[in-house]
């Protein structure tokens, strides 16, 4: 038996099962403590809710413990080391839990090969102020950051030099001196961000002072898709050094992503690239489609600085519909640059750089810079100062351009416009600006309305889409016909009082501000409107209605309007007879006229103010009636009152007009129509 095989395979057996029961209860082992034997990281989700220093410090210095929940103030008195993994602090604060760091850090281990990355949550923190660069979060190695929804206020906020940070959700950062050091900041999509730094000593917003990634600069700025990030740095200080940027030190791109928007506003330099012995890339700013940037410098106290400088070879590129706005205030102009360096502005939505020192430059101290627009209005201001709000001295529209600067001067000029590249000089102006060149549109008119009308009318620009809309419901659409007019049927009357919306649209574009009309009561009571007025070569042309409830208009034939022009003694000193009947605003009803008068009967009447009255008889009824010619008809509302195009629903819009010797206007006197002659 002793040597029998099946004896023998029995103790393999049972030797082999030992042993795997005893590799599964090392397993047990490892998974209930939570313990990865070969990196010491904490493995799953361990939560600890703490209430006070001593317990978030042993919370933060267990490796075990991946989220920390706040449970009530705690203020540190000491600083503590957290252990190395991946780990949440959850603050609370709309509970009104506040954490106080005082003059304490909470610092970052580094016991691990990898990256860790401490998330910060809803969190209200506040430092001494005046403790000088001390920061809350000290974890220059080896961490990552996450900021969301948090607000900070004290001296600074983190030192991650070396790592990430990237502000989630809303974050309020305001801190006496940096925000943050760091190598990559974030600030991540549909984020906010409200940042004061350095508010009342000198210092950047965020310092990139991380080491060299293989000898090279490679710090980065991501305003990713529409972050709002708002930027004020230096705000309580007037005196000293400003040569601190917002991003300042080891970066090298800072991108504005597709409708996001930076604003910053600062004593001294904005936006900088040092002059650093070698960059990842050749550094850039750029601000893609749709993205806005904001930037005010006050110019950096008596001794000045550019609000932009960049020290060595750098771009900054404007994308198609981005808006770019920069305002300086040093006689060291609004950007300083080195050689080879490029501003490009491609078909921008808005783009406007100024200098509010009188006889201060655009450029200064720029080297071999070029500079170019693309598919832009180019307006230019003489170097005043100050806010600049006068026109603009030369305007030249719809051109692409570009040119070398050197200093403050500009040479090589190229353009599409011989104009501008016989006479643009960089050197001469204060302030440059426009936008990308759009359509010009005829804004739309929209003729009264009473609660008899079946059609509504108006002009506009032609081929263009007319929508109507009372409230929030579309009640017609039509097209502009090639005379620029538009009528509109009615499916029913509109009763007296009601608000008729009218806009114009070219594809999804809506072109101009909404007209508006409300509809009167049209009662046994004679009323007449002033609707349109133009001139054409031959006079003037004045279009209207008169109309009463009690009226038959449907026989043209039987219906004679007229127009008389008094003196101002009330005296007739014209009569046009046989004025064109129309139903263009209730067909079949012939209550509408169009009345011309040319210019030699203009002429004839002399120098002086003459009133206007509109007249009607209607054949085999007693109506023989005359009233003043009433203009007191304009749209409820429309921004575009008075428009480019030749229909003018203002009567005091009506251009004015010579005839030989003498000037002839449109007037209006308690709502009526007068004309008014005068020598020129």
């Amino acid at each position: 038996m002793k040597n029998d095989p099946l004896q023998l395979k029995y103790k393999e057996c049972k030797k082999s099962f030992i042993f795997k029961e005893i590799l599964l209860m090392f397993a047990l082992v490892f998974l209930l403590v939570g313990i990865n034997p070969t990196s010491g990281k904490a493995a799953g989700t361990n939560v600890k809710n703490v209430t006070n220093f001593n317990e978030l410090k042993s919370a933060l210095e267990d490796i075990n413990i991946t989220e920390i929940n706040l449970d009530s103030d705690i203020k540190l008195t000491k600083d503590i080391k957290m252990a190395q993994r991946n780990v949440t602090i959850n603050g609370n604060k709309e509970k009104g839990i506040v954490l106080d760091a005082d003059i304490h850090s909470i610092k970052g281990g580094t016991t691990l090969s990898e990256v860790s990355t401490l998330t910060l949550k809803n969190m209200e923190v506040v430092s001494k102020p005046e403790t000088a660069h001390i920061s809350f979060i000290s974890a220059d190695n080896k961490w990552n950051l996450v900021s969301e929804n948090l607000s900070f206020k004290g001296s600074m906020f983190a030192s991650i030099a070396n790592g990430m940070i990237t502000f989630s959700s809303n974050n309020s950062i305001h801190t006496t001196y940096e925000n943050a050091k760091v190598r990559e900041l974030i600030f991540a999509k549909d984020s906010t961000y409200d940042g004061i730094a350095a508010e009342n000593t000198v210092y950047p917003a965020f310092r990139f002072s991380g080491d060299l990634v293989n000898g090279k600069a490679s710090g980065t700025v991501d305003v990713q898709e529409n972050a709002n990030v708002k930027l004020s740095v230096s705000p309580n200080s007037h005196t000293g050094s400003f040569d601190y940027s917002a991003f300042y030190g080891k970066v090298y791109r800072i991108d504005v992503k597709e409708n996001a928007k930076l604003a910053i506003d600062t004593e001294g330099t904005a936006i900088q690239f040092e002059a650093q012995t070698a960059y990842l890339e050749e550094p850039s700013f750029n601000v893609f489609s749709n993205a806005e940037v904001t930037i005010n410098s006050r110019g950096g106290g008596a001794s000045g600085v550019p609000a932009i400088n960049f020290k060595t070879a750098s771009s900054l590129k404007v994308f198609p519909n981005a808006t770019f706005d920069v305002i300086g205030n040093s006689s060291k102009g609004v950007i300083a640059s080195a050689t080879d360096s490029r501003f490009m502005f491609d078909a921008p939505e808005y783009y406007n750089i100024q200098n509010k020192v009188e006889n201060g430059n655009i450029f200064k101290n720029a080297r071999s810079t070029f500079f170019s627009i693309k598919n832009a209005d180019v307006n230019v201001w003489s170097k005043t100062g100050g806010e600049y709000e006068r026109t603009p001295d030369t305007s030249w529209n719809g051109v692409s351009m570009n040119t070398l600067v050197n200093d403050a001067t500009s040479s090589k000029t190229e353009s599409t416009s011989t104009d501008l590249q016989q006479h643009f000089q960089m050197d001469q102006y204060g302030r440059i600006s426009g936008g990308k060149t759009r359509p010009s549109y005829i804004c739309p008119t929209f003729n009264p309305v009473n609660d008899q009308d079946t059609m509504l009318t108006g002009t506009g620009n032609a081929g263009l889409v007319i929508e109507a809309y009372v409230g929030d419901t579309k009640i017609g659409e039509t097209v502009v016909d090639s005379a620029g007019r538009w009528s509109m049927p009615l499916a029913n009357t509109l009763p007296a009082g009601t608000i008729v919306k009218v806009i114009q649209k070219d594809g999804e574009l809506t072109t101009c501000n909404p007209v508006e009309q409300i509809v009167s009561h049209l009662s046994a009571e004679t009323v007449n409107f002033f609707k349109l007025g133009y001139w054409q070569d031959y006079g003037i042309v004045l279009e209207g209605s008169i109309d009463n409830a009690d009226w038959d208009l449907s026989n043209p034939a039987a219906i004679h309007k007229y127009l008389e022009v008094l003196d101002e003694n009330g005296a007739i000193k014209l009569r046009i007879d046989t004025l064109a009947n129309t139903d263009w605003y209730q067909t079949g009803r012939f209550n509408g006229f169009q009345a011309i008068v040319t210019n030699e009967q203009l002429d004839s009447l002399g120098v002086g103010e003459f009133k206007l009255r509109v007249g009607i008889k209607i054949d085999g009824t007693t109506v023989d009636e005359v009233h003043d010619f009433n203009v007191k008809n304009t749209p409820h509302s429309n921004g575009e009152l008075f428009y480019t195009g030749p229909y003018h629903q203002n009567y005091a819009g009506i251009e004015s007009r010579e005839l030989g010797s003498k000037l002839f206007t449109t007037l209006i006197k308690n709502n009526i129509a007068y004309f008014k002659i005068v020598n020129k």
